[in-house]
């Protein structure tokens, strides 16, 4: 795949696009169902190997927050509890936690964050951000497509 400005995309091709006038498919259309996922599936294999990513796995993290220094720090700051009484004097790495500091746990090593007895979601080690950032990306069906998968 390549990129190509709207601009000079003249024909928009049928994955970025609603169409503006809803038919009842043909049955020639019924039958590319599965050529079409097998492209799209394609398509996403192929940008998470050009990314260098896969789908991670518990050891994955586990292995990623063991070398990264600031995980660490936040790993000790959960379980320890001592949080600074201010933000401003908090380490620079532990800042966008300290809003959310009571609502963090350590399950298995990894840092784990919880609202409201909903989904438990785990904080990502810094080195691995850009993996997860292309994972969510390679499917990319648009802003909101993509966020809703993250979250």
């Amino acid at each position: 795949m390549k990129y190509l400005p709207g601009k000079r995309n003249c024909a928009a091709d049928a994955l970025s696009r609603f169409p503006s006038i809803k038919a009842v498919p043909d049955m020639g259309d019924t039958e590319l169902e599965d050529d079409l996922h097998a492209a799209v599936c394609a398509a996403t294999v192929s940008t998470l190997i050009e990314y260098g990513c896969i789908t991670m796995d518990e050891d994955a993290v586990s292995k990623a927050a063991a070398v990264d220094p600031g995980y660490q720090m936040l790993i000790s700051e959960v379980q320890g509890n001592e949080w600074h009484p201010h933000k401003s004097h908090a380490v620079a790495c532990l800042r966008p936690y300290f809003s959310v500091r009571d609502r963090l746990a350590v399950v298995v090593g990894l840092v784990t964050y919880t609202f409201d007895q909903g989904y438990v979601r785990l904080a990502i080690p810094e080195s691995l951000c850009h993996c997860v950032a292309a994972n969510l990306h390679a499917g990319h069906q648009g802003l909101d497509s993509m966020l809703r998968r993250a979250r």
